[in-house]
């Protein structure tokens, strides 16, 4: 071993190896900062290379505004939707699937971003709207879809004819989004005057947040303290099991009946459409009158009984056509109102940052798990069957929750005022999350 220059005592060096080449250890000294030769420039610049490849990306991400990462995973999207077209053999179309996975990953950011700007009286009308928006556009594809079935004179296959007008779609509205799109209520500027900002983060400290705060693990990874998580979460298991085994084979459902391919997807659009009125009519109402918890287990409820049909008549098309409008009329107001039940009994942006994903990926296991019960079609009696009892667990959850959140809230009332409570009154909304003693559980 060697060192460059001899150091003087208490000073701190760096030891080198002349036989390995490289940075063995520091010692307790050090020397003035050396000068360095041209070989040792080179290589400093290719250290820097990697430090920058390895910590600018994720400093990137970071700092990158929500809306910006909106916009772009909508227009990528659309972009690698339409590369799906010209995919052949399996690898190409596997990979495609991977990142259009990514992209839609992403827009769940939209999730935490509305919790920003609504309370609880604002945010499950505006989650239905929201989301009503892709309902709508299921009934748009049934048009499509029947368009392009009955009048296709291109090259392209049917399939490759929606592929193509969905993945245009956001990428023309991706830089609308990016445009009109407002930043965080702290870091507001377009269409706000001086008062209205100022009021932009008075709403949000109205929505159990604390304004200008960011967020951080030990927020986030406090949510698994928090037993009643996991229960919203099972929660929304059920609701998408119950979503994607009804979404995914309606048309199915529907040509069983007797249709024709062409005839059943136009048969969607109307059951489609029933949906997106009943999502803003029971989300405005959860709104009102302050309830997602009864609303969510009369649904329920309801789908059962729609589902009880489907497994009941084996013929009829009016009893079959009849349920499986029962089903969209409630199955789709589930799922908002699933979100904003977690929305409004989760409390600071750091645990909505990590329960809200994770309550979307707990759903999108339900969507997969329940693939594999509808597997006998045209009646798929089996996956019927399973879903009936899925929106039986549901209903027992969400009455457990209830429960749950009415006892929590009557212990906090009775200890208002006292000592204890006056002084958790003081700490902010992050800090204690739902144990704050002005937080109240929405049932």
């Amino acid at each position: 071993m060697d060192i460059d220059k001899t150091p003087a005592p208490g000073e701190v060096v760096a030891i080198r190896n002349n036989d390995d080449d490289h940075i063995e250890k520091m010692g307790p000294m050090s020397v003035a900062i050396p000068e360095l030769n041209a070989e040792e420039r080179a290589l400093d610049k290719k250290i820097l290379r990697k430090i920058d490849l390895l910590i600018l990306p994720f400093l990137t991400i970071r700092r990158v505004e929500t809306y910006i990462l909106l916009g772009v995973a909508n227009i990528s999207w659309g972009i690698m939707t339409i590369m799906l077209l010209f995919s052949k053999g399996f690898a190409l179309p596997a990979t495609l699937r991977v990142f259009i996975g990514a992209a839609e990953g992403l827009t769940q950011i939209n999730n935490v971003f509305l919790t920003m700007w609504y309370n609880q009286h604002e945010i499950a009308t505006r989650t239905g709207i929201w989301y009503s928006s892709g309902v709508l556009a299921g009934s748009f594809n049934g048009i499509i879809a029947y368009g392009i079935q009955a009048n296709n004179t291109t090259s392209l296959t049917p399939w490759q004819l929606l592929f193509l007008v969905e993945g245009i779609l956001p990428i023309v509205f991706g830089p609308i989004l990016i445009y009109f799109y407002p930043s965080s209520p702290e870091k507001v500027k377009k269409y706000f005057s001086p008062e209205e900002k100022a009021l932009c983060i008075t709403r949000t400290q109205r929505a159990r947040n604390t304004a200008g705060s960011g967020i951080t693990i030990s927020g986030m990874l406090s949510i698994f303290k928090s037993p009643e998580t996991y229960a919203m979460w099972l929660a929304y298991f059920c609701v998408i099991w119950t979503s994607s085994g009804y979404g995914n084979f309606l048309p199915s459902i529907v040509n069983g009946l007797g249709f024709d391919e062409a005839m059943s997807q136009l048969l969607t659009v109307p059951i489609c459409f029933l949906g997106f009125l009943s999502v803003n009519f029971w989300c405005w109402n959860s709104d009102r009158f302050q309830l997602r918890g009864p609303l969510i287990i009369g649904l329920a409820i309801v789908c059962a009984t729609g589902f009880s049909i489907l497994a009941g008549v084996a013929q009829g098309k009016g009893a079959r056509m009849f349920a499986l409008c029962l089903i969209s009329f409630s199955v789709q107001p589930l799922i908002p109102l699933t979100l904003a039940f977690l929305f409004t009994n989760t409390v600071g942006l750091s645990r909505r940052a990590l329960s809200i994903p994770l309550q979307n990926a707990c759903g999108q296991f339900g969507g997969l798990a329940v693939s594999y019960t509808f597997t006998d079609g045209p009646r798929y009696f089996q996956g019927t069957i399973a879903t009936i009892g899925c929106l039986i667990a549901l209903c027992i959850i969400i009455a457990g929750l209830d429960l749950y959140f009415l006892r929590q809230n009557r212990h906090k009332d009775a200890l208002r005022g006292s000592d204890e409570w006056m002084a958790d009154r003081e700490k902010s909304f992050d800090e204690l999350g739902t144990k704050h003693p002005e937080f109240l559980f929405t049932l």
